[in-house]
């Protein structure tokens, strides 16, 4: 009764591609729809997470490529950058001999992102705008695999309630601060951008 009730959705939308009346074309469009649900239901949970979708594989078979839609990172971009992110990556997972977790990858990738950062400010005070360029860019590349970031309204509001529940008071208690804000935080912001607000909220 779904199947059937998406078929003549689809079909108001479609008139051309589906007739109603013809049984075999009304079966094929209902096959069409159970073949899509894996890309639907990853699209869906991706979307929730707030990181970008990952396309069918055709080379994969069919739960293979549900699992790999669902769970895999955006490597395929990430194989063109400068540094190899996608390799520093499965690095880490030969060396802890592991599979890494999401919260693990994003680390990595914040990890790398701040690198380049950092490149380019180096590259921006020599006056190497191409390199400056090229750093600047793949640095914004990867904040997009990241989860929905916080804005700083959100993140000022939650190291104020960190500051008043651990009862910090001063500049001495700014490691504290931010150990605490971080374990709540996890990876939808960075640690720099952290430690500059809790600096200014302990002032």
């Amino acid at each position: 009764a779904t199947l059937g009730a998406a078929t003549m959705s689809l079909a108001t939308i479609y008139k051309d591609h589906v007739n109603l009346e013809d049984e075999d074309a009304f079966k094929e469009m209902r096959r069409r729809i159970i073949a899509k649900m894996p890309t639907m239901a990853a699209m869906a949970y991706r979307n929730s997470l707030g990181i970008p979708m990952i396309y069918p594989d055709v080379d994969r078979y069919f739960t293979e490529n549900f699992l790999y839609m669902m769970r895999a990172y955006p490597g395929g971009k990430m194989k063109n950058l400068g540094n190899g992110l996608s390799e520093d990556i499965k690095q880490v997972e030969v060396d802890e001999r592991r599979e890494l977790s999401d919260d693990d990858i994003y680390k990595i990738i914040q990890k790398s992102i701040k690198q380049r950062e950092d490149a380019a400010t180096q590259y921006k005070e020599a006056g190497r705008e191409d390199l400056y360029k090229k750093e600047f860019d793949e640095a914004n590349l990867l904040k997009d695999y990241l989860p929905k970031q916080l804005d700083q309204d959100e993140l000022k509001t939650i190291i104020s309630q960190v500051i008043t529940d651990s009862g910090a008071e001063s500049m001495k208690d700014m490691g504290n601060v931010i150990k605490l804000t971080m374990e709540q935080v996890g990876t939808s912001t960075d640690g720099k951008t952290v430690s500059t607000l809790v600096k200014m909220l302990l002032k």
